[in-house]
């Protein structure tokens, strides 16, 4: 076993090792993060690098990539910006790189092996159900952006 007290990984500070129990048996060590934040951290979390600090690294690098993002900046407080001025969300009109079907608001859910069409309309799912065919969701999701699309 490895006594950790004293070293630093990334901002946290090892104080003490811990009397925490934890299912996989992995010693458990109380550190101070560098934002003053106490935190219990498993040990080979610390070691390997996964657990770098109590969480206010994350905050502070995702705060950095927003601030580099122009789009981001620009649409931050305004939920305008992510709808279309007919209402329509643009998540529900721009296929998205996750998007494996080929077809916008329509997805393949695996554990309940079923095909899902869906269709957002100022704010709210005016589509949103299951079908054994593919075809059969592409021809749901078509139909209703035809209904609210294009009134």
């Amino acid at each position: 076993m490895y006594d950790l007290t004293g070293q630093r990984f990334g901002r946290l500070l090892v104080i003490k090792r811990s009397t925490k129990k934890v299912k996989n048996r992995n010693a458990q060590w109380k550190c101070l993060c560098d934002c003053g934040n106490h935190v219990i951290v498993d040990g080979y979390n610390l070691r390997n690098g996964t657990s770098r600090s109590c969480g206010c690294l994350r905050r502070d690098l995702a705060k950095l990539n927003s601030q580099k993002n122009c789009f981001f900046e620009k649409s931050k407080g305004n939920p305008n910006n992510f709808t279309s001025p007919s209402g329509v969300n643009y998540a529900s009109i721009r296929k998205g790189k996750k998007n494996h079907s080929g077809v916008i608001g329509v997805s393949y859910d695996q554990q309940q092996q079923v095909w899902f069409a869906r269709l957002m309309f100022r704010g709210k799912y005016v589509l949103l159900k299951s079908f054994v065919k593919f075809d059969d969701a592409v021809e749901a999701r078509e139909e209703a952006e035809r209904e609210y699309f294009h009134k």
